[in-house]
């Protein structure tokens, strides 16, 4: 499924969704029995497709997050987030707006966020992230910083950092 930008800056490169992962996180007990001990080729893949800047997750990041997510409890919990959004999405529907401000960062592909979160608070604010794809905070952190800064002192332009 390729994601038009419906009138948006385009994605830098040609982005194609693809929801294997999320056949494959229904399957009870079957993520735990292959992924347990082998976490790190989950997370290299996942690095290496879903970011824009090359090399922003290094060597030790990266055993890191596969450390972290290499039990049975933990990618039972990260499956687990797959197998809920139905009901977390009828359950959130009876929910009413949201009335403090709410900031919605995107790096590749922003409006992939806009349809599903925008009738969620009324001060919603939609912010992309240049030169960052799945991972904001490793590619581009002093930018989502910056905007983060904004959200919490509610300015809608925070100012830069001096160089």
């Amino acid at each position: 499924m390729t994601i038009a930008t419906h009138g948006a800056r385009p994605c830098p490169r040609p982005f194609r969704l693809r929801f294997g992962h999320l056949g494959f996180n229904q399957v009870d007990t079957l993520p735990e029995r292959l992924l347990a001990g082998r976490y790190r080729t989950v997370v290299d893949r996942s690095v290496d497709r879903l970011t824009v800047t090359p090399g922003a997750a290094d060597e030790q990041s990266r055993e890191i997050c596969a450390r972290a997510h290499d039990s049975v409890d933990a990618i039972r919990a990260v499956a687990g987030r797959y197998r809920t959004p139905r009901g977390d999405i009828r359950v959130a529907a009876g929910f009413p707006p949201l009335t403090v401000p709410v900031l919605v960062p995107g790096g590749r592909c922003p409006p992939l966020a806009r349809a599903p979160d925008e009738h969620r608070a009324a001060g919603i604010r939609f912010a992309g992230i240049p030169g960052a794809g799945h991972f904001l905070s490793k590619e581009q952190p002093l930018l989502l910083s910056r905007e983060l800064i904004g959200l919490f002192t509610g300015r809608t332009d925070p100012p830069r950092r001096p160089s």
